[in-house]
C-alpha cells in the first residue's frame, strides 16, 4: 500500500512540475508571438503611411488613394490593439499561472517568477546566498514604462499620423 502511496506522490510531483513549465513555456510563447506581431503591423503601417503620404504628395495629389489608405490604417490600429491586448491577456495569465505554482509551495525552492517581482522593487539585488546581482538594476524609468504600454503609445503614434495624414487630405481637396 504505500508503494502505492508513493507512487501517486512522485506523480503528482511530476504532474506540477509539468504543468509549471507548461505555463513558463506558453508564457514565453506568449511573449515572443506578441512581439512578432507587433512587428509585423510595425511594417505594415510604415507601408501603408509610406504610400498615403507619397499619394498626398504627387501633383495633383490623389485625395481619394490617401483617404482611402488613412481610413484603412485606423482600421489597422484598431485591431492591432486588440491584437496585442489579446496577446498580453494570455501572457498575463500564463505567468499568473507559474507564479500560482511557486506561491502555493508546490514548486519549493523554486521561486523564478517571485524573485522577479522582487527584483522590480529594489535598488540591490542579491542571490539566494546574499551575492548582489552584478550589473544595473532598472532605473526609474524602466520601472514606470512598461513594454506593454510603450507598445500602446507607439499604436497611438500611428494613429495621430493616420489622423493627420486625414485632416490634411481634406484641407488640400478644399
Amino acid at each position: 500500500m504505500s508503494d502505492n502511496k508513493e507512487k501517486k506522490t512522485e506523480d503528482n510531483i511530476e504532474n506540477i512540475r509539468i504543468g509549471y513549465q507548461s505555463a513558463i513555456d506558453m508564457w514565453a510563447h506568449c511573449g515572443d508571438e506578441a512581439w512578432s506581431r507587433f512587428n509585423v503591423m510595425l511594417v505594415a503601417h510604415g507601408i501603408l503611411i509610406a504610400i498615403a503620404g507619397s499619394a498626398l504628395l504627387k501633383n495633383p495629389p490623389f485625395i481619394i488613394l490617401t483617404l482611402i489608405l488613412t481610413i484603412a490604417g485606423l482600421f489597422l490600429s484598431f485591431l492591432w490593439v486588440i491584437m496585442m491586448e489579446r496577446a498580453f491577456a494570455y501572457q498575463s495569465y500564463f505567468l499568473f499561472v507559474a507564479r500560482d505554482f511557486e506561491e502555493n509551495g508546490t514548486m519549493a525552492p523554486v521561486e523564478t517568477i517571485l524573485e522577479g517581482r522582487k527584483f522590480d522593487d529594489i535598488e540591490t539585488f542579491l542571490s539566494s546566498k546574499g551575492r548582489p546581482m552584478p550589473g544595473k538594476l532598472l532605473k526609474w524609468i524602466h520601472k514606470k514604462i512598461s513594454a506593454e504600454n510603450a507598445s500602446y503609445l507607439v499604436i497611438l503614434i500611428f494613429t495621430l499620423i493616420y489622423l493627420a495624414l486625414f485632416v490634411v487630405s481634406f484641407s488640400i481637396n478644399s
